[in-house]
């Protein structure tokens, strides 16, 4: 991992893992196209938590957010959002899919927490 003044600037994967980053994130796109949300939401968790420092995790929670959105799971794909670093995403159709999302959103309360009593990511209940 590389720092910046003690904060995680860039983490370095070998290109086995990338390749399998790429690859998690494509299977869960097409579960997630063939209506498997469950699994599409199961494949980007794994990618959220294996990859904690990465461009990637935020991908898979925009990704999710998306999923959880069409599956009529607004509170959790809110969540999601508010869990996304918006400086990480790169991707415009990410970014405008954020802006989106977090216009349905409820506005954080004096707590800071703009969702509050809602499942994890990833959790459709």
């Amino acid at each position: 991992m590389i720092t910046d003044h003690g904060q995680p600037a860039a983490v370095i994967i070998s290109a086995q893992e990338l390749e399998d980053l790429e690859d998690q994130l494509a299977l869960a796109q097409y579960q997630a196209a063939r209506g498997d949300r469950n699994g599409a939401l199961q494949i980007y968790r794994q990618v959220i938590d294996r990859f904690p420092n990465d461009s990637a995790r935020a991908r898979a929670f925009v990704l999710s957010a998306i999923v959880q959105l069409d599956a009529g799971d607004s509170v959790s794909a809110c969540r999601s959002v508010a869990s996304t670093d918006s400086l990480a995403v790169a991707d415009r159709f990410l970014v405008s899919k954020m802006e989106q999302i977090g216009a349905i959103c409820p506005p954080p309360d004096a707590s800071g927490d703009s969702v509050h009593k809602s499942n994890p990511p990833g959790d459709l209940r």
